[in-house]
């Protein structure tokens, strides 16, 4: 049994067209699941950067860890829309990080990437090429260029 969620919506102060101000309260948002809530606020820009200048994917907003959880609560009370709680912010981290896991996992595990030769460059670089089940090739930088020759 999966749990729903609830965000419920913040009353604000709006201003008609005779110039009457008057409360408006946003309907409260149900979700099925702790993803479907992650999505909908990141896709809505609930979510955004802490200067609120861009939206993001699910995968790359800062949710906070269990040492920081103050800087995780900064970002989702930015909200301007609908009242979140520590529960529901907890729960959004959870379904991230079983999102992360899952693209981890399509993206190195299963095409199983095996190494194919190690390059040594000129500028003190060496690059590790893979290759996968599927015939993609990819290179890994394992040193960096450096020293003398990249000046």
């Amino acid at each position: 049994m999966s749990a729903t969620y609830t965000l419920h919506g913040r009353t604000v102060n709006r201003v008609d067209e005779n110039g009457a101000q008057y409360g408006y309260t946003y309907p409260a948002k149900k979700f099925g699941s702790a993803m479907e809530m992650l999505h909908w606020a990141t896709h809505s820009g609930l979510i955004r950067t802490f200067n609120g200048s861009e939206r993001r994917d699910p995968m790359s907003i800062y949710l906070g860890s269990d040492r920081d959880q103050h800087r995780g609560s900064g970002c989702v009370a930015s909200m301007g829309t609908h009242a979140i709680t520590n529960e529901d912010r907890d729960a959004m981290k959870r379904a991230q990080d079983r999102m992360r896991e899952l693209h981890h996992y399509f993206t190195e595990t299963e095409p199983q990437w095996r190494n194919t030769q190690v390059i040594h460059y000129a500028d003190n670089s060496v690059v590790q090429e893979q290759v996968n089940k599927h015939g993609r090739r990819r290179e890994i930088t394992l040193t960096p260029p450096h020293g003398d020759v990249c000046f």
